[in-house]
């Protein structure tokens, strides 16, 4: 496969090959490829997880917004451990 990359595209990929973050240009790619389908995934769930809110809010299903703070930041501090193992 053949990319055509913007001069924008083509000097990150050089400056990350010189500050020896990437060995190669295929492992620039990959990093992109991964860290994009980690955003994916996070937007689909963030989504998710929003339309479940605004459902629960006209089903009458509401806390108060300290609440709601501390069990968003309960679940991220869950998300983060689980990811690191």
């Amino acid at each position: 496969m053949n990319l055509d990359l913007t001069t924008r595209q083509t000097e990150i990929v050089l400056q990350k090959l010189r500050d020896g973050s990437h060995a190669s240009v295929s492992d620039v790619i990959d990093e992109a490829l991964r860290l994009l389908l980690i955003e994916s995934e996070w937007k689909r769930h963030a989504r998710q997880m929003i339309l479940e809110g605004v459902e629960d809010f006209r089903d009458g299903r509401r806390i108060d917004g300290a609440r709601a703070v501390e069990d968003i930041r309960r679940k991220l501090d869950l998300r983060r451990s689980s990811e690191k193992e």
